[in-house]
């Protein structure tokens, strides 16, 4: 994790750890913050233990989101003015427009930008947009 080596024990810790503040801290903030101190105990700096814990709550989000329409279509869920497949259509959608973002992001021009140096930038800026 992120270059350190943490026992199956560690990890539970910071884990259930990130479960029990989360349940004592309005809007669940103090998961995060809990998971960065038990982190920190395992002698995981704070400046390598923020994106870690930052890592895990996206991961932990996209799998929720991942997860919407295989919930959707398992299970009949009941919101007002909106049918069960109104709600995985959208759900699809969402899913599959976020990877096709990602995906155009990966192949994009923006990946050449961070191997150019200031003149190459500049040239290929002009180019692109007339400067």
């Amino acid at each position: 994790m992120g270059g350190y080596s943490l026992s199956l024990v560690a990890i539970l810790r910071v884990i259930f750890g990130n479960y029990f503040m989360a349940m004592l801290t309005p809007g669940a903030s103090g998961g995060a913050v809990a998971q960065a101190l038990i982190l920190r105990s395992y002698q995981v700096p704070i400046g390598k233990a923020a994106p870690i814990v930052l890592v895990r709550t996206v991961f932990s989000i996209l799998f929720l989101i991942v997860m919407l329409p295989i919930i959707l279509l398992t299970e009949q869920i009941d919101v007002p003015y909106i049918t069960n497949s109104q709600l995985l259509g959208i759900s699809i959608f969402v899913v599959i427009f976020h990877i096709c973002r990602y995906l155009y992001a990966t192949n994009s021009s923006y990946e050449t930008i961070g191997s150019m140096d200031f003149e190459s930038y500049e040239k290929w800026k002009s180019q692109k947009h007339g400067y």
